[in-house]
C-alpha cells in the first residue's frame, strides 16, 4: 500500500515541475536531483514490483487489494479536481 502512496506522489510531482518551469515561474526553492529521470526510474521499479507480485505466489491478495484502494483514491481525485473546475468557473463567470 504504501508503494502506491509514493506512486501517487512521484507522478504528479512530475508533472507539475513540469508545468510549472514551461510557465517560466521562479526557480523552486527544493530541487530534486536528476529531476525528472529519477522519478521516472523509480516510477518504473514500483510498477515492476507490482508486476511481480501479481505472478509470487500469496501475494495476489494484497495486489488487488492495493489496485482497489488505488482505485477508489483515483476516483475520489477525480470527483474532486471536477468539483474544483466547476466551482473555478462560477466564480470566473460571476467576477
Amino acid at each position: 500500500m504504501r508503494m502506491l502512496g509514493e506512486m501517487s506522489l512521484s507522478l504528479p510531482s512530475v508533472r507539475s515541475f513540469t508545468e510549472f518551469a514551461r510557465a517560466g515561474g521562479p526557480a523552486p526553492s527544493i530541487t530534486l536531483w536528476l529531476f525528472p529521470w529519477s522519478s521516472y526510474v523509480a516510477i518504473a521499479a514500483m510498477i515492476a514490483v507490482l508486476m511481480a507480485m501479481a505472478f509470487t505466489p500469496g501475494l495476489g491478495g494484497e495486489l488487488y487489494a492495493s489496485l482497489i484502494t488505488l482505485a477508489v483514491a483515483a476516483g475520489a481525485g477525480c470527483v474532486v479536481l471536477r468539483a474544483r473546475r466547476r466551482s473555478m468557473g462560477v466564480q470566473a463567470e460571476a467576477g
